[in-house]
Protein backbone atom coordinates (compact mmCIF):
# COMPACT_ATOMS: atom_id res chain seq x y z
CA UNK A 1 0.00 0.00 0.00
CA UNK A 2 2.83 2.44 0.88
CA UNK A 3 4.58 1.56 -2.36
CA UNK A 4 1.46 2.36 -4.47
CA UNK A 5 0.97 5.66 -2.64
CA UNK A 6 4.62 6.59 -3.15
CA UNK A 7 4.41 5.78 -6.87
CA UNK A 8 1.19 7.79 -7.26
CA UNK A 9 2.74 10.81 -5.51
CA UNK A 10 5.89 10.54 -7.64
CA UNK A 11 3.84 10.36 -10.84
CA UNK A 12 1.71 13.33 -9.77
CA UNK A 13 4.76 15.48 -9.02
CA UNK A 14 6.42 14.32 -12.24
CA UNK A 15 3.45 15.56 -14.29
CA UNK A 16 3.28 18.77 -12.28
CA UNK A 17 6.96 19.56 -12.86
CA UNK A 18 6.78 18.59 -16.55
CA UNK A 19 3.81 20.88 -17.15
CA UNK A 20 5.48 23.96 -15.66
CA UNK A 21 6.30 26.40 -18.45
CA UNK A 22 9.63 28.16 -18.37
CA UNK A 23 8.95 31.82 -17.79
CA UNK A 24 11.07 34.88 -18.21
CA UNK A 25 10.67 38.31 -16.68
CA UNK A 26 8.36 40.87 -18.21
CA UNK A 27 9.39 41.84 -21.73
CA UNK A 28 11.58 44.96 -21.79
CA UNK A 29 9.97 48.17 -23.00
CA UNK A 30 12.97 50.54 -23.10
CA UNK A 31 15.53 49.56 -25.73
CA UNK A 32 17.95 52.30 -24.66
CA UNK A 33 18.23 50.72 -21.20
CA UNK A 34 19.59 47.45 -22.61
CA UNK A 35 22.94 48.77 -23.83
CA UNK A 36 25.21 51.40 -22.34
CA UNK A 37 27.06 53.95 -24.41
CA UNK A 38 30.31 52.34 -23.25
CA UNK A 39 29.18 48.88 -24.44
CA UNK A 40 28.20 50.17 -27.87
CA UNK A 41 31.40 52.23 -28.22
CA UNK A 42 33.56 49.26 -27.26
CA UNK A 43 31.89 46.97 -29.80
CA UNK A 44 31.91 49.39 -32.76
CA UNK A 45 35.39 50.73 -31.99
CA UNK A 46 34.49 54.42 -31.86
CA UNK A 47 32.70 56.85 -29.57
CA UNK A 48 28.93 56.96 -29.92
CA UNK A 49 26.27 59.25 -28.53
CA UNK A 50 24.00 58.16 -25.72
CA UNK A 51 21.14 55.98 -26.86
CA UNK A 52 18.04 57.91 -27.85
CA UNK A 53 14.62 56.64 -28.89
CA UNK A 54 14.18 56.70 -32.65
CA UNK A 55 10.64 57.98 -32.12
CA UNK A 56 9.92 60.16 -29.06
CA UNK A 57 6.77 58.20 -28.15
CA UNK A 58 8.21 54.70 -28.74
CA UNK A 59 10.99 53.55 -26.42
CA UNK A 60 11.13 50.12 -28.07
CA UNK A 61 13.44 51.51 -30.75
CA UNK A 62 16.77 53.07 -29.81
CA UNK A 63 19.81 54.28 -31.72
CA UNK A 64 23.38 55.26 -30.96
CA UNK A 65 25.34 57.51 -33.39
CA UNK A 66 29.05 57.58 -34.01
CA UNK A 67 31.24 58.92 -36.78
CA UNK A 68 30.13 57.04 -39.90
CA UNK A 69 28.35 54.37 -37.83
CA UNK A 70 24.94 53.90 -36.25
CA UNK A 71 23.52 51.14 -34.07
CA UNK A 72 19.78 50.52 -33.90
CA UNK A 73 17.96 48.24 -31.46
CA UNK A 74 14.33 47.24 -32.06
CA UNK A 75 12.42 45.39 -29.32
CA UNK A 76 9.83 43.02 -30.76
CA UNK A 77 7.73 40.02 -29.78
CA UNK A 78 8.16 36.34 -30.64
CA UNK A 79 5.70 36.59 -33.55
CA UNK A 80 7.86 39.28 -35.17
CA UNK A 81 10.85 36.96 -34.88
CA UNK A 82 8.96 34.26 -36.78
CA UNK A 83 8.40 36.66 -39.66
CA UNK A 84 12.09 37.64 -39.64
CA UNK A 85 12.94 33.98 -40.30
CA UNK A 86 10.69 33.74 -43.35
CA UNK A 87 12.63 33.82 -46.61
CA UNK A 88 11.33 35.33 -49.82
CA UNK A 89 12.95 36.27 -53.14
CA UNK A 90 15.72 38.79 -52.55
CA UNK A 91 15.96 38.10 -48.82
CA UNK A 92 18.76 35.95 -47.44
CA UNK A 93 18.24 34.29 -44.03
CA UNK A 94 21.24 32.68 -42.31
CA UNK A 95 21.09 30.93 -38.93
CA UNK A 96 23.25 32.43 -36.18
CA UNK A 97 24.27 29.91 -33.55
CA UNK A 98 25.05 30.55 -29.89
CA UNK A 99 22.78 33.60 -29.53
CA UNK A 100 19.63 33.37 -27.40
CA UNK A 101 17.08 30.61 -28.02
CA UNK A 102 17.22 31.27 -31.77
CA UNK A 103 18.84 33.87 -34.01
CA UNK A 104 19.17 34.69 -37.71
CA UNK A 105 20.96 37.20 -39.87
CA UNK A 106 18.84 38.62 -42.68
CA UNK A 107 20.00 40.67 -45.61
CA UNK A 108 18.98 41.55 -49.10
CA UNK A 109 20.39 43.51 -51.97
CA UNK A 110 22.78 46.12 -50.65
CA UNK A 111 21.30 46.06 -47.17
CA UNK A 112 23.82 45.09 -44.48
CA UNK A 113 22.97 42.12 -42.29
CA UNK A 114 20.43 42.57 -39.49
CA UNK A 115 20.56 40.21 -36.51
CA UNK A 116 17.19 39.03 -35.18
CA UNK A 117 17.25 37.24 -31.82
CA UNK A 118 14.61 35.42 -29.78
CA UNK A 119 14.80 34.54 -26.10
CA UNK A 120 11.56 33.15 -24.72
CA UNK A 121 8.72 35.49 -25.65
CA UNK A 122 11.07 38.41 -26.34
CA UNK A 123 12.76 39.17 -29.61
CA UNK A 124 14.84 42.03 -30.88
CA UNK A 125 16.76 43.19 -33.93
CA UNK A 126 20.25 44.67 -33.75
CA UNK A 127 21.36 46.60 -36.80
CA UNK A 128 24.81 48.12 -37.26
CA UNK A 129 24.74 50.63 -40.12
CA UNK A 130 28.15 51.50 -41.50
CA UNK A 131 28.45 51.32 -45.24
CA UNK A 132 31.84 50.10 -46.33
CA UNK A 133 32.40 47.68 -43.46
CA UNK A 134 32.64 44.03 -44.50
CA UNK A 135 29.50 42.02 -43.74
CA UNK A 136 31.37 39.61 -41.46
CA UNK A 137 32.57 42.53 -39.30
CA UNK A 138 29.01 43.93 -39.09
CA UNK A 139 27.74 40.47 -38.08
CA UNK A 140 30.42 40.16 -35.38
CA UNK A 141 29.45 43.57 -33.95
CA UNK A 142 25.76 42.69 -33.96
CA UNK A 143 26.46 39.38 -32.23
CA UNK A 144 28.55 41.06 -29.52
CA UNK A 145 25.81 43.62 -28.90
CA UNK A 146 23.13 40.90 -28.82
CA UNK A 147 25.09 38.97 -26.20
CA UNK A 148 25.33 42.13 -24.07
CA UNK A 149 21.55 42.59 -24.40
CA UNK A 150 20.82 38.96 -23.55
CA UNK A 151 22.83 39.32 -20.35
CA UNK A 152 20.23 41.86 -19.18
CA UNK A 153 17.14 39.83 -20.11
Amino acid sequence: MKFKLTVMIAVFFGFAVASVRTTYGAPPTNACALLTTAQVSAVVGTSVSAGTPLFPTDKKVCRWHGTKIQVQLFLKNAEAFASAKMAFPGKVVVSASGIGDDAVYTSGGRTPAVLSVRKGDVSFNVHVLSYGLPDDKVKAMEKALALDILAKL
